[in-house]
């Protein structure tokens, strides 16, 4: 380190005082709190090929108080040397290199799961910046409804008409997923009433939450990020749908749900 030397005059008797030279910093620095805002997923990828439902992932949402709303998944997380790091639900998914490119901002996750046969993958999924928290409210804020799903296309509209359902799968046999990983839940209305497709985050126990439209028959499908699959249908007509359990049956060729 270079030391540069500086005369100063202190009540009429000369000092000499050492300054140290600063290096410069390798790369651009990244504030923590311009990384707040709402995210769609721009692509990803399995083992290198594409995954053609990735845009249908549900926003990610970074608050200002560095807690985030990623579907029905709730965490805090952190910024580290140009990094998202989420803690919760994806803190599997390791650390998101945050990429300020000309008009645009990107947020890129390299990690490492196991699928359903206990295969590794090597997973790349990329989150796009689509605009500010005001402009793009996360559930928690919007009124109405205190945690509806969003999709692709953005949030779902708040609405009187959505039941806040908490709920679990259940399955009597017990769990027979790899490491009793849950895959994601997605609700889809076949009568297109509700254009919106729901998504629910199932944690280790078998619980999620989700905003489901009453007085409707939603498809249940298990996704499974590179494909999805129906297992079964969600009565929302009949009474007291907001407390309703998903019942589900595995063999060695498929799962069947009810709820």
């Amino acid at each position: 380190m270079t030391n540069w030397r500086m005369v100063v005059m202190v009540a009429g008797v000369l000092a000499v005082a050492a300054l140290a030279q600063v290096p410069a910093m390798a790369g651009p620095l990244v504030k923590q709190t311009p990384v707040a805002g709402a995210y769609s997923t721009l692509g990803a990828t399995v083992n290198g090929q594409q995954v053609r439902r990735a845009t249908q992932m549900p926003w990610l949402y970074l608050l200002e108080d560095f807690t985030y709303e990623w579907g029905s998944a709730r965490g805090t997380y952190r910024v580290e040397a140009g990094r998202v790091l989420l803690a919760g639900p994806y803190q599997s998914w390791g650390p998101g290199r945050i990429a300020e490119e000309p008009g645009r901002r990107l947020i890129i996750f390299h990690y490492t799961r196991t699928d359903q046969a206990g295969r590794a993958q090597l997973m790349n999924v990329t989150l796009l910046y689509r605009g500010p928290l005001h402009e793009y409210p996360p559930p928690s804020r919007r009124s109405g409804a205190s945690t509806p799903s969003v999709s692709a296309q953005g949030p779902a509209p708040a609405s009187s008409l959505y039941l806040d359902v908490k709920s679990r799968l259940v399955f009597p046999a017990g769990n027979p997923f790899s490491r009793g990983a849950y895959p994601d839940l997605d609700f889809v209305d076949p009568s297109g009433q509700d254009k919106i497709a729901h998504r629910a985050f199932v944690d280790k126990e078998g619980r999620f939450r989700v905003q489901l439209h009453g007085g409707l028959v939603y498809d249940l499908y298990f996704f499974y990020f590179t494909n999805k699959e129906k297992v079964g249908t969600v009565d929302m007509t009949r009474a007291n749908p907001a407390a309703l359990a998903i019942v589900c049956q595995a063999s060695q060729s498929k799962v069947t749900c009810r709820g």
